[in-house]
Order: C-alpha cells, then sequence, then structure tokens
C-alpha cells in the first residue's frame, strides 16, 4: 500500500487486516513500514509503507527512503495505490510514477465522501480508463469490501504505460525502460513536468471537484494559520490540552484510587496473606500487585485515555497539522520542527506516551532530541512533589521558579543538542490539509489501541520495579546505601542522605517520589514526617524538587526510551539527564551557601 501522507491509506490498512497501524488527518504518522495479513480470494501479506509523494527518495526524507528502499529490495506481488479524491490532480503524480515501476497495481480512490461534501466525487471509471488500472471508491472509515472484491480480481499483469507525449516515453525507456530505478536521468524535470501536466489533465477527466473547501471550514481553517490569531489559537489548544490532563485527568484519576481502594486493593491484600502471609514477604508482594497495578492504572486511564482521545481528534480533525505550522518557528531553536509541540506538551501528563508521540517526526535526530526534552518535562507525578512539597512548605513562588528554571534547562538542551548530534533535521515542510469533522469511532479505536500498548508495557516495567522497591524497603537494605552517597547528597546537593535515598529508588516509582520521602524520614526522624520542615529547611526541598524534576523520571520511560530508540541512546539520556539533575542542584546549594546537613 503506497500513498501520499494523510489519504487514509492506514485506515484501509487497517480495515483489510485489522491491523493497528496509527491513523491520522497528519503528515508523517507511519514512519515504519506496518505489515498484516488479509484474505483476498486467499491468504496475502500486506505491507503499508509511509506517506510518501515519491517512491525515489529524492527529498532525502526517511519515509521516501523507506519507501524506495521498500520497493527496490523486494518488489511486491501488486501495489495498491492510494489516493485522496478531494485532492486528484496532486496524489496521481504518484500513481503514474507507480505505474513506470512495471508491478501490477490498482487504484484506491479514497474520500469520496469528503469530495462529495465540496461539489462531486471524481468518476472512478472516468480515470480507469485512460490508466487502464482498476480504480475503486473508498470510504476508510467505512469499509473496504469493494476494495476486497477488486483486489482478488486483480491480475497479475504489468500496467500499460502511462500515456505521456511520445517525446517523454522515449525519454522514459532511455533511462532504463520500465521499473528503473536509477539515479534520475538529465531529463528527470522534464519527466516530471509531464507527470503534473498528465495528472491535471486526467483530474479534469474524471471531473475532480474544484470548488473548493465549504465556507465554514476555510474560515477555520484562517483563524488557525493567521500570524495574529494562529498562535492565540494555539496557545489556547495547548491550555485545553493541559486542563483535560491536570483536572479531568486528576478527577479520573482519583475517582479510579477510590474504587481500586475500595474493591480491587482489599481482594489482592487477602489473597496475598492467605498466600504470603502478612510478614515482610507478603508486605513486597502487596506494593507490586496491588499499589504497583493500581500506579499503572491511574495513570494509564486517566492521564493516557485521556490524552490519547484527545490527540486522536486533534490529528483527525486536521487542527494538529495547523497547530505545528504555527509553533514551527519556535520550535526550530530546539533543532525540532512543529510537528514536535504536542508530544512535547503530552510530557506533561507522563513521558512515556509523549515518548512513543515521537514516531511522527521525520528523522532519527530529531526523535532523539524530542525524547530527551520530553523526559525533563516535569509530569504528572513529578508536579506533585513541587505542588506537594515546594508549593506547600516554600511557597508558590519558588515552585513556579522550578517551572521556569526546567523550561530554561529544556530549552539550553535543545539548542546544544541541536549543534552537536549528527544528522540533520528537516524543518517543516508540509501540506496543511483540510480540516475534517473526525470519525467518532476511528478516534475511540485509535486512543483505545494507544493507551492498551502503553498499559501492557508498564505493567510489567512497574511491577517489576515496585517489587525491588518494596523488597528493599520492607527488608531495611534500602538503608545500606546511606553511607555512600553521603558525600553526593549531604556534601555536594547539601540536602539530607535520606532525602537523596528518596530520589534514587524514586525511579523506580516516580509517583512515590514524596511518599517515599516521608517514610524513610519517619522512620530516621520519628513521627510528624510528613512535615518536611521537620528535617529538611525551605532551601533543601527546593533543591530536592528540583533534581527529582529534572533527572529521568522512572523505568517505564527508559523502557519507553529504549523502545524508540535503542537501549543507547536511551541509557545516554538518561545519564545525561541524571548529570544536568546533579549539576543544576549543586549549583544551587553552592549560591544559597547551604550548609552540611547532620
Amino acid at each position: 500500500m503506497v500513498g501520499n501522507p494523510n489519504v487514509g491509506k492506514s485506515t484501509l490498512f487497517n480495515r483489510l487486516t485489522g491491523g493497528r497501524a496509527a491513523t491520522a488527518n497528519y503528515p508523517g504518522t507511519t514512519v515504519r513500514v506496518e505489515v498484516g495479513r488479509a484474505w483476498l480470494g486467499g491468504p496475502v501479506e500486506v505491507l503499508d509503507l509511509p506517506g510518501s509523494y515519491s517512491v525515489q527518495a529524492t527529498d532525502g526524507t526517511e519515509a521516501e527512503e523507506e519507501v524506495a528502499s521498500a520497493l527496490a529490495s523486494s518488489p511486491p506481488d501488486a501495489i495498491l495505490a492510494v489516493i485522496d479524491a478531494t485532492n486528484l490532480a496532486r496524489n496521481l503524480v504518484l500513481v503514474l510514477e507507480l505505474m513506470e515501476l512495471g508491478i501490477p497495481m490498482a487504484v484506491a480512490l479514497n474520500l469520496v465522501d469528503e469530495a462529495e461534501r465540496e461539489g462531486s466525487a471524481p468518476d472512478s471509471e472516468a480515470l480507469s480508463r485512460p490508466l487502464g488500472i482498476p480504480v475503486v471508491p473508498t470510504v476508510a472509515t467505512r469499509g473496504a469490501g469493494a476494495l476486497r472484491a477488486a483486489l482478488a480480481a486483480l491480475e497479475a499483469r504489468p500496467p500499460p504505460r502511462p500515456p505521456y507525449r511520445p517525446e517523454v516515453a522515449a525519454l522514459l525507456e532511455g533511462v532504463g525502460g520500465r521499473g528503473s530505478r536509477a539515479e534520475p536521468p538529465p531529463g528527470f524535470i522534464l519527466l516530471a513536468a509531464e507527470r503534473h501536466r498528465l495528472a491535471r489533465e486526467l483530474a479534469t477527466l474524471a471531473g475532480a471537484p474544484t470548488g473548493g473547501r465549504s465556507g465554514l471550514r476555510r474560515r477555520a481553517e484562517e483563524v488557525l494559520l493567521s500570524p495574529v490569531s494562529g498562535p492565540i489559537s494555539l496557545v489556547l489548544l495547548l491550555v485545553a490540552t493541559l486542563f483535560l490532563l491536570f483536572v479531568v485527568g486528576d478527577a479520573l484519576s482519583r475517582a479510579l484510587d477510590a474504587l481500586w481502594s475500595a474493591g480491587a486493593s482489599p481482594l489482592i491484600r487477602r489473597l496475598i496473606h492467605a498466600l504470603a502471609g502478612e510478614g515482610v514477604w507478603g508486605r513486597v508482594l502487596t506494593w507490586a500487585f496491588d499499589s504497583g497495578i493500581e500506579a499503572v492504572l491511574s495513570v494509564g486511564i486517566p492521564y493516557v485515555a485521556v490524552f490519547y482521545l484527545f490527540l486522536a481528534v486533534l490529528e483527525d480533525s486536521g487542527v494538529l497539522s495547523a497547530a505545528s505550522f504555527v509553533a514551527d518557528r519556535a520550535m526550530r531553536r530546539l533543532g525540532l520542527s512543529g510537528r514536535a509541540l504536542i508530544p512535547l506538551v503530552a510530557g506533561s501528563g507522563c513521558n512515556v506516551p509523549a515518548i512513543m508521540g515521537t514516531r511522527v517526526l521525520p528523522s532519527r535526530k530529531e526523535r532523539t532530541i524530542a525524547s530527551a526534552l520530553i523526559v525533563m518535562v516535569p509530569c504528572s507525578a513529578r508536579i506533585a512533589v513541587i505542588s506537594g512539597a515546594v508549593s506547600r512548605f516554600v511557597g508558590k513562588g519558588p515552585a513556579l521558579a522550578i517551572f521556569a528554571l526546567d523550561a530554561l534547562i529544556v530549552a539550553a538542551a535543545g539548542a546544544f543538542l541541536k549543534r552537536t548530534l549528527p544528522g540533520k533535521s528537516s524543518g517543516l515542510l508540509m501540506e496543511i490539509f483540510p480540516l475534517r469533522k473526525p470519525s467518532l469511532g476511528a478516534v475511540a479505536r485509535k486512543a483505545w489501541y494507544r493507551a492498551e500498548a502503553f498499559v501492557f508495557k508498564a505493567v510489567p516495567v512497574v511491577t517489576v520495579g515496585s517489587l525491588a522497591l518494596g523488597t528493599l524497603y520492607e527488608t531495611g537494605w534500602i538503608w545500606k546505601a546511606e553511607q555512600p552517597l553521603r558525600p553526593l547528597f549531604a556534601h555536594f546537593l547539601r540536602i539530607p542522605t535520606v532525602a537523596g535515598i528518596a530520589l534514587i529508588f524514586a525511579i523506580l516509582r516516580k509517583e512515590l517520589a514524596l511518599q517515599l520521602l516521608v517514610a524513610l524520614a519517619a522512620v530516621k526522624y520519628g513521627p510528624g514526617a510528613e512535615n518536611l520542615l521537620k528535617f529538611m529547611t525551605p532551601q533543601q526541598i527546593w533543591i530536592y524538587a528540583l533534581v527529582n524534576t529534572v533527572q529521568v523520571p522512572c523505568v517505564a520511560t527508559l523502557a519507553a526510551l529504549s523502545g524508540e530508540l535503542g537501549p543507547a541512546r536511551a541509557a545516554a539520556i538518561a545519564a545525561s539527564t541524571v548529570v544536568t539533575a546533579l549539576g543544576v542542584g549543586g549549583l544551587a546549594a553552592f549560591l544559597l551557601r547551604l550548609p552540611i546537613p547532620g
């Protein structure tokens, strides 16, 4: 399956195969080859290639290189070209280029419902006759029955030659003929111009809509893309995202915690006590299988699912592509394009889905920069530490200062990585797709698949982390780290060693950073440790929260980084955040002239 970005190719793939390829009204959603199986008169392997405007990798983007490599290294038995009925002339250029490869093919004329709203859908028969290949009208969100029938009947013969003018056809034969994948010849510009000429002619012949978008949609697009109203709309969009994450998500999280405490938790605890007793190992298992699973669900369902629902609406409506365009100028200072905006914002809810969202970025360098910056964006767990420790015991001004300082660190890290990482950032050369009414079913399915993937990835990681943390705490082994860590935390950061232990072991469960500190302090200093001022000064509380905010958040984030970038880059990012966190924390302690705690 080959097509331009945002033509519904991945939606059709999911309909044909029952797969779960990412779909969106947004460029570059599919950044790697998706593979599935379909029944088309027999079992067929279907490859969903990334959205691309060419199969010759002429612009150097990873998507086009992936498409060119897939077609060259293992030519398929047949090609399904998916095209946009609302933008026929532009899409037919790729169809003509595919026909030159000499591989049997058919065309899915998708989004005919959108074309009908704009005037009239192109005539598939009038398009099929001059091309000499099957053209099937489709609406991907409604199914692919007609397309299945057409593909099952597809004959295993090459398509006819594109009906180019004789001099251009001769030029094509002179550089290797049908199926050539050689470097573009001197007449490449002439050949490209002929493809565009013929595509426009065929689109006119098929009766492609020319009336343009509806007045309401056009006005909405003008508001989103305006130099004045566009940034305002972007700010409102970010506010809406944060509102959903911190108000709706937090309310759902609290409700889920209450339901878990009232229902599942007592049953799990009784089962554990029956099997392992109420001693040390019973309490250790409770850490893992009660509070550990609860932690995943209280993040995965409220924060992750809510965010993914909102993101799916933004993607499928086309609002996200407009927001990316508006944000691009600011994001380029960080070595990123505007596409990185939403993953960075998503990091303030949970870093794990935000890192997974960097797949929309076109180059490995950009995905690495975005992931590194996301790790330093305070997630909901770290925000809880800032609000529960600094804002409560030190003041709102110092709490806001941590956010401001973290923003400066993120900006500085982005500028540094932009200059030092090998590779190039692609900038933003993108098509602004028309606004569309998102399909409720498609939005729900996409959000469900993404949230489900997060939960199944996070459950084993957090469970194992909780088991390790529970073992260290309940057996008392956690205190064996106190003396070796004293030079780093007491002498360098000037915070109590117990706070340093909490910083280290909170990586296993970041949402417990504050609770773990209180629990350890209660053991060491006695009752009343929930008042942090009993054993820490306001300046020490501020440094503790600052280091906790900047350093790598949790093992679930490390797992996501490793999955997206590989273990080496994940380790490098984690190490750099720890070094940065200790550096800024030590500098703050020096500037504040804090004494060494006893």
